[in-house]
């Protein structure tokens, strides 16, 4: 998907790669290759343990960055490669099952992490799956990185400022833009992050969103997807992090989980 993304670039996307300086395809012996620019020395690459290291003005510049990326393509996927999908509610209530057993599983497993009003909420987004899909799958999409965190981000310094790098788009896919602001948001923000705190974050890049877009995207609207975007993170990718964590301990996961919760506690409705 990676090398798609590149062939489809348009400049502002091209603003925020590392510089492509040639690939290689060749399908029948399974070649797919970039090269691409050594961005070793940007800022605060691999910086998934550290938050701390980030400042406002730097998580300003990351929502900047994403929404102008996501401004460009918004309500403009129909000619995007086949390789970057976009989910269909169909393909979302074929997996509940298997998000309602990644849930039962992490709620066993990992009780001290599982617990609390959260649950109750991602049970509710899960027994009105048929619904929420199909409602997510109608609301506003734009193409995104899919993978959008701290491990494939980095910045670079100019001369007006700080500027975005997104690497490594091999999850690259067609999802509400909520998909990946929500993603960063939980990676960069120290664990215990107020929900205030993310809220903000989000309304500055709604706000980025409708300026690089030049529509006017509606506050319901735009809120309606975060809630959902975060229960289907929660029951989808988070839940799947933390079976492989099993294996692979990764030492960021407690405090994504834990700003994931806070946001879905905020967002939601359901209550004991």
């Amino acid at each position: 998907r990676e090398i798609d993304v590149y062939q489809i670039a348009e400049p502002r996307l091209q603003a925020y790669l590392p510089e492509l300086y040639g690939s290689q395809v060749n399908e029948q012996r399974e070649i797919f290759a970039l090269l691409l620019e050594d961005i070793s020395g940007a800022k605060h690459l691999e910086t998934v343990l550290t938050p701390e290291a980030w400042t406002e003005t730097e998580i300003q510049a990351v929502l900047t960055g994403i929404a102008d990326i996501h401004g460009t393509y918004l309500e403009k996927t129909d000619e995007l490669p086949p390789s970057i999908q976009k989910k269909t509610s169909a393909d979302y209530i074929t997996a509940k099952a298997l998000f309602d057993e990644l849930l039962n599983y992490t709620e066993r497993r990992f009780p001290k992490i599982y617990q609390g009003r959260w649950i109750a909420d991602l049970r509710n987004f899960l027994n009105n799956a048929d619904e929420n899909f199909i409602r997510m799958t109608e609301l506003p999409v734009t193409l995104c990185h899919g993978d959008f965190n701290t491990r494939n981000i980095a910045l670079r310094s100019t001369p007006t400022g700080d500027r975005l790098i997104a690497y490594d788009w091999e999850l690259a896919c067609v999802h509400l833009p909520q998909r990946d602001v929500i993603e960063f948001l939980v990676y960069v923000l120290p664990e215990n992050t107020p929900a205030r705190v993310m809220l903000h974050w989000l309304e500055l890049y709604h706000h980025a969103l409708e300026k690089a877009s030049g529509q006017t995207i509606d506050a319901e609207i735009f809120n309606e997807g975060v809630k959902l975007v975060a229960q289907e993170i929660a029951v989808n990718r988070l839940a799947l992090y933390w079976l492989v964590h099993n294996a692979k301990k990764f030492a960021f996961l407690e405090r994504v989980t834990s700003n994931l919760k806070t946001l879905i506690e905020e967002v939601c409705c359901v209550r004991h």
